[in-house]
């Protein structure tokens, strides 16, 4: 008998237990049988049911479902934790204990021809955001204060890293965080994993190992919550889970990519032998090259010595010395030549003066009579009697008196 709608609305109207729970029953009747793509997170055998815990692909949302073991002994492989199947199931209310359950009626292996669709589709979805983008690439430091790890643990690749690390550089120190590698919930541990990474101020790079595997094993590398987390952390994010055929997203979005966690270490610590080394011969070529300079200095140093030799103060100074003493030995040398010639030629007027000279004709007997004022007498007129006079003569005066 169909149920009011209006029942129940008020407290004059309540309906009971039973009545719920057949109108329950309706709602969900309703729903009939769908299919469902998901992964299985755990699967328990009890008589002759499974009871399988099963969870979206993408999302953190789970729910618990039933199957007949003859229904699951018809698949192909084992069903084990990580399988990605198809699930047929009907929704049925138990109206007994007031629960909804799902009864599988087929499931089918979810093929891998479609996982790879699924993702490349969202590989594709993530390069076009740029998250691939080399410019954004974030460089990995010459040689980290700490390298934060995460790996699964005892495994090969936390041994590999480690090791060959520190057999590169025995001083490398690691922040270790150990994860489940292939379980429903590796990328919410990685992700979680990664932040308290990044929260630690000596981390200077971080290293994600997981050394290989099958395509389903790797899966969990390859979630986009995980691939967004990497892109987005402000620290250097090494992917080193190594397998070439069945490439993660991780390896995409990842600052660096290495083909095994050995190459991981090789990639991040720099080797001390190498670096010796490369010191060694550097040293050696700069040796070298401070000889080769100083020579050439050397050389280019002679030259300018040379060049200024004759271009410097004390050279220049020198070679006006000896300029001016050389013009001063040839003025030296003309005022002589022009003594000696105004001296031959004063030698030859003061013998035409000579030769001139009234004290020349005096010195052959003449005399000159001179009166009291010095006057030469040419004539007797000029000399009164009993008037004093001087005669000069060659070597001397002599006093007269005109008699008469």
């Amino acid at each position: 008998m169909p149920v009011s709608e209006s029942r129940g609305k008020s407290p004059e109207e309540a309906i009971s237990v039973q009545l719920l729970s057949q109108m329950m029953g309706t709602h969900i009747s309703r729903l009939g049988q769908v299919w469902v793509e998901g992964e299985v997170i755990s699967a328990k055998l009890y008589g002759q049911m499974y009871f399988i815990s099963f969870r979206d692909l993408e999302k953190e949302i789970g729910i618990e479902v039933v199957a007949p073991s003859a229904v699951i002994n018809k698949l192909p492989e084992k069903l084990d934790s990580g399988s990605k199947v198809l699930i047929h199931v009907s929704t049925e209310w138990w109206t007994k204990k007031g629960e909804v359950k799902f009864k599988v009626r087929d499931i089918r292996p979810l093929g891998l021809g479609e996982l790879l669709i699924r993702l490349e589709m969202l590989r594709n979805a993530l390069r076009a955001e740029g998250l691939f983008n080399p410019d954004l690439k974030k460089p990995v430091p010459f040689l980290p204060r700490k390298i934060g790890l995460i790996t699964g643990r005892d495994t090969d690749a936390l041994k590999d890293v480690i090791v060959n690390s520190r057999r590169r550089w025995p001083a490398t120190q690691f922040e270790i965080r150990e994860i489940p590698l292939q379980q429903p919930d590796t990328p919410t541990l990685a992700i979680n994993a990664l932040n308290e990474l990044q929260g630690i101020s000596d981390v200077d790079v971080i290293v994600i190992a997981r050394g290989g595997g099958s395509f389903v094993d790797l899966l969990p590398w390859s979630d986009e919550g995980l691939a967004r987390a990497v892109a987005a952390a402000y620290k250097p994010v090494v992917s080193a889970i190594g397998h070439e055929a069945d490439r993660p997203i991780l390896d995409d979005v990842a600052d660096l990519r290495a083909s095994t966690p050995t190459d991981a270490a090789s990639k991040i610590v720099p080797s001390l032998e190498e670096e010796k080394a490369t010191f060694e011969r550097n040293a050696g070529y700069l040796q070298n090259h401070r000889i080769d300079w100083l020579s050439k200095e050397n050389r280019h140093l002679e030259l300018i010595r040379s060049a200024l030799g004759t271009k410097s103060p004390k050279a220049l100074l020198q070679n006006r010395i000896a300029e001016v003493r050389g013009i001063s030995r040839e003025l030296a040398l003309k005022v002589k030549h022009r003594v000696e010639k105004q001296f031959v030629e004063l030698e030859s007027r003061r013998n035409s003066l000579v030769a001139l000279s009234p004290f020349n004709v005096l010195a052959r007997g003449y005399s000159v009579l001179l009166d009291e004022k010095g006057s030469v007498i040419k004539s007797t007129k000029d000399l009164k009697v009993g008037q004093s006079f001087t005669a000069q003569v060659s070597d001397g005066t002599i006093e007269a008196e005109r008699k008469k």
